[in-house]
């Protein structure tokens, strides 16, 4: 009998020990029951019934019953464990052919198929945030985006995650470009310095640095998490901080969008500079401006048709569809406030300029912060996600 009363046919199995190896196959050669089991052991676990572990630590006793899937069969003291192991082994092979998919000459997501059934797919966009592959039962169901889970939003902290850096720099890129518009709509509720025009024009120029951090940071993460990676086997490739990824979307998307950027920087700092002319000024304030809100509407429908999988989709329940759709509608924004600001523009489209800006600069604010909880957007816990390089 063991020390709950449990008959040793109802626990006829091998002693597993949490040690070791060694400590492992010691208790392997005892039988059943607790014979030879090291005092050393801190706990150990008898096979009680298909489906449950008996949970033992020596000197106290059976603990409880801990139910685990991987337990599915009877485990015999003839070699059934280490045929049972290799069957799950067996569950995990896949056929070897890595079938890929996307809009046009892109991969946006890509597959393989297990030997037992179903698939593990990887995405474009969850795979360069860090989140693991997850299974479909059919591959017509690899495309479809993943529902939110309500957990990612508990989530604030990730130094070693290079999107969380990427969703700081733009949250505070969009902050300045928020405030600084709204003072520029309405200055006479302004705090401060921010009802200066001097002042304000070096916000919208820290704006923009941040802006372009961030654009940068998430081209490195682009290119160092090509989806044609996700499912392959072999040791993991090195981190690159230069290359070209021309089917992959997403890569594309954050190269336009840093081009967008160092577009805004031009416009900006040439914005400090009052002594230009009116022809300077449309030249290195204006168009640069506007081919900069150009790039980011073109970067963020590449960025919906890399997480849509095609040209068009609605996913009302996908973190990852409002996030891109958030961030279209600011760049729409932004674009009507180019159009808006032209040199010479009456001073009522100028205070429509500025609204659209900050209206833009809110989406953009929104679309970073919810860049957060989706780093911890996993189908299940424990990923680590994609961290910063290391020497």
């Amino acid at each position: 009998m063991l020390r709950d009363g449990t008959p040793p046919t109802q626990a006829s199995g091998r002693v597993t020990t949490a040690q070791s190896a060694a400590q492992v196959e010691k208790g392997r050669s005892a039988g059943t029951g607790e014979r030879g089991i090291p005092r050393v052991a801190s706990r150990c676990l008898f096979t009680a019934a298909p489906g449950s572990f008996r949970l033992h630590r020596p000197g106290d006793g059976v603990t409880g019953t801990v139910e685990v899937e991987l337990a599915a069969r009877p485990v015999d003291p003839d070699g059934g464990l280490k045929n049972f192991m290799a069957g799950q082994q067996k569950q995990r092979e896949v056929t070897g052919r890595v079938i890929t998919r996307g809009p046009g000459p892109f991969v946006t997501w890509c597959l393989v198929q297990f030997v037992s059934g179903g698939h593990l797919v990887a995405h474009s966009r969850r795979h360069r945030k860090g989140l693991r592959p997850h299974r479909v039962r059919t591959e017509a169901m690899g495309s479809k985006l993943l529902a939110l889970e309500a957990r990612a939003f508990g989530h604030l902290w990730g130094l070693r995650r290079l999107g969380w850096w990427v969703a700081v720099l733009f949250i505070v890129g969009s902050a300045c470009f928020t405030v600084g518009a709204f003072a520029a709509a309405f200055p006479t509720i302004a705090p401060g310095p921010l009802a200066e025009g001097q002042f304000l024009g070096q916000l919208f120029a820290v704006g923009a640095v941040f802006f372009t951090g961030a654009a940068w940071l998430q081209w490195l993460e682009a290119l160092n998490g090509d989806v044609l990676d996700a499912l392959t086997s072999g040791p993991r490739r090195g981190w690159r901080w230069v290359g070209w990824l021309p089917r992959n979307l997403g890569y594309l998307a954050s190269s336009v969008q840093l081009v967008g950027t160092l577009l805004f920087n031009v416009s900006t700092l040439a914005a400090t500079r009052p002594e230009l002319s009116a022809r300077q000024e449309s030249l290195w304030i204006w168009a640069p401006n506007m081919a900069g809100c150009v790039c980011f509407l073109v970067a963020s429908y590449a960025a919906y048709a890399e997480i849509s999988h095609g040209p068009v989709s609605f996913a009302p329940r996908s973190l990852s569809w409002w996030i891109v759709m958030i961030n279209i509608a600011g760049s729409v924004a932004f674009q009507i406030s180019g159009f808006t600001s032209y040199v010479g523009a009456s001073s009522s489209l100028l205070f429509w300029s500025n609204v659209f800006t900050m209206t833009g600069g809110a989406c953009f604010l929104v679309g970073a912060y919810l860049l957060i909880p989706e780093l911890f957007d996993e189908v299940e816990e424990g990923a680590s996600g994609r961290e910063l390089p290391t020497g």
